[in-house]
């Protein structure tokens, strides 16, 4: 198997689709489980996520593949008044094979962020460290530098715009696009205190429905992409290895005392993957849409 190694890419290759017209849920808290754009429900203590992508075929067709393996887990570590602490930790093993050329490092890339939140009655604060990087450099801590940690953040306000609906507008600066990049947050969400809540945005939207007190859907749409610093296998090497895409994905939930389990199923769409091959040249290449499935666990103050 040939396998992929990270580096520098243009900016501008992250295109992202016109505004995403699906309803969405007000927080979208697992839905953009990552990003510190949207805080989770002030309920939630822990939630682990695993999906599983299927592999796709990079365009025009070529013998160049990727297939995905994702497991988030966010947990809050302390909360009082508003003000909030936690932790989350995303892990995603690739397997990409891109033709003659052999890997320079292995594909699983993580991230870690410890993360603070202020939730007002009109204004969502976040800031968040966010280590980003190949799983060679954890094994090795000590080679961490700056170039592998970056400043994720958001300033939201709300405002209500009827009985039922609160608008938002704010910034968040994270790397959803597979670049960090500073975007706009803006939508409306609708919430009537009854079984469906929805909200139209940009980036992020999606629905929930309460089918009855245990079973309960969700639909969404959100960007997906990354960015990593990663090394070869000697550390002497550092590259940039980045994912743009967005997943439309719907979930059936179960409710049991104070945990949450949900079946996922998904597709990514609008993929594209840039990094250098391990003989020196770049790959720049858009993907097949590939179906993603999963399971998510949540544990939720009652």
């Amino acid at each position: 198997m040939n396998a992929w190694r990270a580096a520098p890419m243009p900016a501008r290759y992250a295109k992202a689709p016109a505004l995403v017209t699906v309803v969405a849920m007000a927080t979208v808290p697992a839905l953009a489980a990552f990003s510190v754009c949207h805080p989770p429900s002030d309920r939630e203590l822990v939630h682990v996520a695993h999906t599983v992508i299927a592999p796709g075929k990079s365009r025009p067709a070529s013998d160049s593949s990727v297939d995905i393996v994702e497991t988030l887990v966010r947990a809050r570590i302390w909360s009082q008044r508003g003000h909030a602490f936690g932790v989350v930790h995303d892990y995603r093993a690739h397997q990409i094979v891109t033709g003659a050329n052999g890997p320079q490092t292995n594909g699983h890339l993580h991230r870690l962020s410890p993360r603070y939140r202020f939730s007002g009655e009109r204004w969502d604060v976040s800031a968040s460290p966010v280590v980003a990087t190949s799983s060679n450099v954890g094994r090795h801590p000590g080679e961490i530098q700056r170039a592998v940690i970056d400043w994720h953040g958001s300033l939201t306000h709300r405002a209500r715009l009827g009985t039922h609906i609160t608008g938002y507008a704010g910034a968040c600066r994270d790397d959803r696009f597979g670049r960090i990049r500073v975007s706009p947050l803006l939508g409306a969400t609708w919430d009537a205190g009854g079984a469906v809540r929805a909200t139209v945005g940009w980036p992020d939207s999606a629905f929930e429905w309460d089918v009855n007190p245990q079973w309960q859907i969700r639909g969404a749409v959100n960007p997906i992409g990354g960015r990593w610093a990663v090394y070869d296998d000697g550390l002497e090497r550092r590259t940039g290895f980045r994912y743009a895409g967005w997943r439309v994905r719907f979930s059936l939930g179960f409710r049991a005392a104070a945990h949450r389990v949900a079946v996922v199923v998904g597709r990514d769409i609008r993929r594209s993957f840039r990094f250098r091959l391990d003989d020196g040249g770049a790959f720049s290449s858009d993907f097949d849409n590939a179906s993603a499935i999963g399971v998510e666990w949540r544990w939720v103050r009652r």
